[in-house]
C-alpha cells in the first residue's frame, strides 16, 4: 500500500511472481479523481450488497489502474504499455465527460 501512496503519476515496478520464471512489470497509473471516486463507490456498493465490511486498502487500490505485463522494457515504455492495453484514453475520456 505504501507503493500506491508514493505513486502520484504513472510508474512501473519490477516484480517477481512465484512460479513465473522471469521478472514481470507492474504498471501503476492513478485514476483521475472522478474515476477513482466512481470506482470506490462501486466497491462500497458491492460490499454493502454482500453485507461485508470493506477494507481501507481496497478503497485505496480502487483509485489506481494496475497492469501486470511480461512485455520487455526495451521498446515498451510505460506510456506504450498503457496504449497497448487500451487504457490510456479510456480514463482520460471518462474524466472529460
Amino acid at each position: 500500500m505504501g507503493l500506491l501512496a508514493a505513486t502520484p503519476s504513472a510508474r512501473e515496478v519490477p516484480v517477481w511472481v512465484n512460479g513465473v520464471p522471469r521478472q514481470l512489470r507492474l504498471v501503476l497509473q492513478p485514476l483521475p479523481p472522478e474515476a477513482a471516486e466512481r470506482q470506490r463507490a462501486r466497491r462500497l456498493r458491492k460490499a454493502n450488497r454482500n453485507s461485508r465490511k470493506i477494507d481501507a486498502r481496497t478503497l485505496q487500490a480502487a483509485g489506481f489502474l494496475m497492469l501486470l505485463t511480461s512485455l520487455a522494457t526495451e521498446g515498451h515504455p510505460t506510456a506504450r504499455i498503457m496504449d497497448i492495453y487500451g487504457t490510456a484514453g479510456r480514463w482520460r475520456s471518462a474524466s472529460n465527460g
